[in-house]
């Protein structure tokens, strides 16, 4: 697999690979993303905060929420998203 120029949290939540890796549906992506992750900790960083978010996503919910309610707070985790993506990541190396 070639290497990827990840910059942002939503270019690993668009990537099945890398949902793969953490679903763990898919061993063929472990190597390479523990790689990835290992290389810079700026990769260790974007890949914390995706997995953090599909964990959110994900999660069991133990109330009901109406579709209204939904919506919002999908608009506003979109608009979390879209602010993450334009931090820039600063290491020293």
């Amino acid at each position: 697999m070639n290497k990827k120029k990840v910059k942002a949290v939503a270019g690993l939540l668009a990537d099945e690979s890398f949902l793969d890796w953490h679903l763990q549906t898919n061993k063929v992506y472990e190597q390479y993303w523990d790689e990835w992750i290992n290389e810079k900790p700026a990769h260790a960083l974007l890949a914390a905060t995706a997995v953090k978010l599909l964990q959110i996503i994900t999660a069991p919910s133990v109330e009901k929420i109406s579709c209204p309610e939904l919506n919002a707070s999908f608009e506003r985790l979109l608009k979390k998203i879209m602010h993450l993506d334009k931090i820039e990541f600063v290491t020293k190396n």
